[in-house]
């Protein structure tokens, strides 16, 4: 297409187009910025809702001694002291593993073993008691077993009861 308009009217029509842009664009930035607005005082009013029904809802409990509110007061106790149970446990929890294989470790005669192991924490910390129990055939197994067991540095505070050592044969 030709066009034949004299070049004043042509910077005319250029500038009114220009002015159509711009106020399109105008209009675009200006909607925008009411979604905006709308968007954020409608979070704003729900945030403020949500927030004066906790204080109503708080207001409620600290006046209201209901039984709801009782019954909860009195599950949150029973499992604060289950928690506390659990915490104490876990802190005089004793690791006896060490031990086993301590005592795993330590060369016996024939005709000696064990029946019984206690284990108990000691009231130094990182120390373990234990107090073992056992049958040997001969008073010379048991000496040969004390030797093994006093040579492990390991073991400390070694006692055999004084029964053991009145007997020669089968000592318990």
């Amino acid at each position: 297409m030709i066009n034949l308009l004299p070049p004043k009217e042509k910077k005319e029509l250029a500038d009114k187009k220009n002015e159509r842009i711009i106020m399109i664009f105008g209009y675009i930035i200006l909607v925008s910025l009411i979604c905006l607005i709308s968007i954020i005082a409608s979070i704003k009013f729900l945030v403020l809702g949500k927030l004066v029904s906790q204080k109503y809802d708080s207001l409620q409990i600290q006046n209201n001694n209901s039984v709801d509110v009782l019954a909860y007061k009195k599950k949150l106790q029973e499992i604060n002291k289950k928690m506390l149970d659990v915490e104490s446990f876990y802190e005089n929890k004793i690791y006896f593993t060490n031990s086993l294989k301590v005592m795993s470790e330590i060369s016996k005669p024939e005709g000696i073993y064990f029946t019984n192991a206690d284990f108990s924490k000691a009231k130094e910390a990182g120390q373990l008691l234990v107090s073992i129990s056992g049958f040997s055939d001969t008073r010379d197994n048991l000496i040969i077993l004390k030797n093994n067991i006093e040579k492990d540095l390991r073991i400390s505070n070694l006692n055999f009861s004084s029964g053991s050592w009145v007997k020669t044969k089968n000592i318990n």
